[in-house]
């Protein structure tokens, strides 16, 4: 509960009001159905802004992302690219870059058309509480 400034004596005490949705989307994320739940309060969301159902969505994905590491799936399957694209490999000049976490499927290809050497540079970034033991963290 919040409330106005002493100033104003006149003004009543202001109440910030639980939004319905939210009662929804946590009935949903409790019977495991997660993306349901982050669906609902993403379109609410869109509809108007509201810190409230952007910080619940964060804590339903984490739920989520806690579920799978808990539980994964014996035979996980993912999805056949949509349209007749095929593979599409994007090409890189000099001092471009490419960024994605750990959540993003991708594979190191090459076919030969690409006869010249592939150079790249890569940066693994942890948070100290999460480094792995395997490697030596570079302190300043």
């Amino acid at each position: 509960m919040f409330f106005r400034s002493r100033k104003n004596h006149q003004a009543g005490p202001l109440v910030v009001e639980r939004r319905p949705e939210l009662s929804v989307a946590d009935r949903l994320a409790s019977d495991g159905r997660f993306p349901e739940a982050t669906d609902l309060l993403t379109e609410a969301n869109r509809e108007g802004r509201d810190r409230q159902l952007e910080s619940r969505i964060r804590d339903i994905r984490h739920l989520a992302g806690v579920e799978l590491l808990d539980s994964p799936p014996s035979s996980p399957s993912f999805p056949e690219p949509a349209g007749d694209a095929g593979i599409v490999r994007p090409i890189f000049n000099p001092g471009d870059a490419l960024l994605f976490d750990e959540l993003f499927m991708h594979e190191t290809g090459s076919d030969p058309s690409m006869p010249n050497p592939r150079y790249a540079i890569e940066s693994w970034f942890f948070g100290a509480s999460v480094f792995p033991d395997i490697y030596v963290p570079l302190t300043p």
